[in-house]
């Protein structure tokens, strides 16, 4: 309860663009979580009931994305390493408590595909934004990363302002523009650094693509795959603003 309360702090900070002050509080949620063992695999504590074992993934993969997304957000370094925990990702668990497959959606389909995402976003942090200019082989293999996750969605989450419709559940419309919103940040983060750079040589027409695409597709989704009962979500102003400036 102590983690999510201030994971939920640490969002509101961030929503009323209060980033900087949002990141020594997750500092110390990373750190209540890990003395909670969140970050080990359930096999060290022992046969447990599912719904335990379910909180506790889904709670690490809560704290695990909050720092990559903040690392993002801020330019500044992890403060999770991928070596220094191995719990798993998230169940994909039904409404009755049973494992389903990947491809069914339920209301952790999105904690799982952003658990994936998560892993990718700290590859940009780690290798984009590290203090040495990176090699620009290795922005196209992380866009790579990026496509092949986007093709592994189910149909209902797919990334595309026409995936879904005003009968779709509210459930699967939230979590679609969750998701979509996510992936978006996480192109324009890897490719916003070639967006301006002198290249004579077209060497970096990919990137210049791939954010402006991201920035359309941005402002897009937030409109053409709203539902009713969506009025009020807000996933930051500061990301319209991002797209905005982008395209100008």
């Amino acid at each position: 309860m102590l983690v999510m309360s201030d994971l939920l702090t640490v969002r509101y900070l961030i929503l009323v663009r209060r980033a900087p002050d949002a990141q020594p509080l997750l500092g110390s949620t990373i750190a209540r979580a890990q003395a909670c063992g969140l970050h080990r695999n359930s096999l060290v504590f022992g046969e447990t009931e599912l719904e335990d074992d379910q909180e506790r993934r889904s709670i690490w993969s809560y704290v695990y994305h909050m720092d990559r997304y903040c690392s993002l957000l801020l330019g500044r370094p992890l403060a999770i390493s991928d070596r220094s925990f191995d719990a798993e990702p998230p169940m994909n668990l039904d409404r009755f408590g049973t494992v389903v497959p990947p491809d069914q959606v339920t209301l952790n389909s999105f904690l799982i595909y952003r658990d994936k995402l998560a892993r990718i976003m700290g590859q940009i942090s780690n290798e984009v934004f590290a203090l040495d200019d990176p090699p620009y082989e290795a922005v196209g293999r992380i866009e790579n990363a990026l496509q092949a996750w986007s093709r592994l969605l189910p149909p209902q989450l797919a990334l595309s302002p026409l995936a879904g419709d005003a009968a779709s559940p509210l459930m699967v419309a939230i979590h679609r523009h969750l998701i979509f919103t996510e992936y978006n940040f996480a192109r324009i983060s890897l490719h916003r650094p070639y967006l301006v750079r002198p290249d004579p040589s077209g060497r970096f027409a990919r990137s210049r693509d791939a954010c402006l695409d991201a920035a359309i597709d941005d402002l897009t989704i937030r409109t053409a795959s709203r539902v009713p009962g969506m009025e009020n979500l807000s996933t930051g102003s500061y990301r319209i603003a991002n797209s905005i400036i982008i395209l100008g």
